[in-house]
């Protein structure tokens, strides 16, 4: 009953990080471009693990590793589900390493992030895929191995070559009741945002709210994360920091909230609590 969660490698020449632009992606000629990590990757590890769900993460272009090395991986284990990890400018991409994933792995394929939520319709009617996860995805894969797919909400899935969909019921509203990220099952040393952080590692992302209530309309976060801002409290924030320096040596931290100041209070009890 495994589950594998992938971030596929680079395409050829580029670097992508999936975690930017709100999940929808970024791509830089430059092969010398930071590493950022995809943060909902050890957020469902972390769901997984608390459930008791076998599950490896394979973040390729952090680790290196290249497809034919993943599939080796993918035969070795013998999941029941490969989670691919897409964006908006890598999909072409994507979807041609899940056809040979496809081709040589017996697997169910399930594709998700922001852009899979707007692109559902289209990405599942590619014959290599099998479900596409619609809105924030910590939950859902628990619930594919724990229910029937058709109970499963937040899904677009094929049966017999008729397309069903079950929409989520909305956006995660107690972020404080997720587990911390697993970063145990990902390659920490792999990851740099340069300047940011003076080149310190081990680095690490951290959400302690999601959404944005102002609304731009050029901005990508509030597609994918809503307009009603959702906050952690500053006392699981600072647990989640103290969680990271203590189990892994974190020497920089990056803050990846759409609107991390919108409570100052709660950045007051944050900084607070750091000093």
């Amino acid at each position: 009953m495994m589950i594998i969660l992938v971030n596929p490698p680079h395409p050829p020449g580029y670097v992508s990080n999936k975690d930017t632009a709100g999940g929808f992606g970024q791509i830089y000629a430059d092969i010398n471009a930071a590493t950022i990590p995809p943060l909902d990757l050890p957020y469902i590890g972390a769901v997984l693990k608390k459930d008791k769900i076998p599950v490896k993460i394979y973040d390729c272009p952090a680790i290196p590793m290249n497809i034919e090395e993943l599939i080796c991986e993918i035969n070795t284990a013998s999941p029941k589900i490969v989670g691919v990890r897409t964006s908006t400018p890598t999909i072409d991409w994507d979807l041609s390493l899940i056809r040979k994933i496809k081709e040589d792995c017996d697997v169910k394929i399930v594709v998700f992030g922001p852009h899979a939520t707007l692109s559902a319709n289209e990405i599942i009617l590619n014959d290599t895929v099998d479900a596409v996860v619609l809105g924030e995805p910590e939950y859902v894969f628990s619930d594919l191995i724990k229910k029937k797919w058709q109970d499963v909400k937040g899904l677009v899935y094929k049966r017999k070559n008729k397309i069903h969909t079950a929409n989520p019921d909305g956006f995660i509203e107690d972020l404080d009741s997720l587990p911390f990220p697993s970063w145990e099952m990902m390659p920490i040393n792999s990851y740099s945002v340069g300047d940011y952080v003076n080149n310190q590692t081990p680095f690490f992302t951290i959400l302690s709210s999601r959404g944005c209530p102002f609304g731009c309309t050029y901005c990508p976060y509030i597609v994918a994360q809503g307009k009603r801002w959702r906050k952690r409290s500053a006392e699981n924030v600072l647990a989640e920091i103290r969680y990271l320096v203590e189990q892994f040596g974190m020497k920089g931290l990056l803050f990846r909230d759409p609107e991390f100041s919108l409570d100052k209070d709660r950045v007051a009890k944050i900084c607070q609590g750091i000093i």
